[in-house]
């Protein structure tokens, strides 16, 4: 069976309490942009949309340009996520999709534990100072021209 717009994330049965966790987060966010759609679950499993785009840790190796509308999109959905009662954690390069010049956010399991591991405040510094560096002039990684 070929269901393209469907992501199934499966659980094993001692990691069914993170199911529960994630189950409660996507009912709390709700419909957003900056999510994948949230269609229910099983008992070991949730479905989500499927999203396409390329990660910005893809988008850093390969040295295409992320737009600053991506980091705006990221910190909205952080605000989206403080204001829905969560605490948006694990925000990094391989959990965000950049589709169309827009950020969508991946895996939100996280989101229910405290405290702030700050991944977001640094990548995002990172990221301005890494593309203000591919825009100014060529860089080397490993005696490489990276132009």
């Amino acid at each position: 069976m070929y269901l393209p717009h469907y992501a199934f994330k499966v659980f094993s049965n001692d990691k069914l309490g993170k199911l529960e966790q994630e189950n409660e987060v996507y009912l709390k966010l709700g419909h957003s942009e900056y999510f994948p759609v949230y269609y229910g679950r099983g008992f070991d499993f949730l479905v989500i949309r499927f999203e396409e785009g390329i990660t910005l840790y893809d988008c850093l190796l390969k040295g295409i340009h992320i737009p600053k509308q991506v980091i705006e999109d990221v910190d909205n959905a952080i605000n989206y996520v403080l204001g829905k009662g969560l605490n948006p954690r694990d925000i990094h390069l391989k959990n965000i999709l950049l589709q169309e010049g827009k950020a969508k956010l991946l895996d939100v399991s996280e989101y229910m534990k405290p405290g702030n591991d700050k991944r977001w405040e640094y990548l995002k510094e990172d990221i301005r100072n890494i593309t203000t560096c591919l825009m100014e002039e060529p860089f080397r990684i490993d005696n490489r021209d990276c132009t």
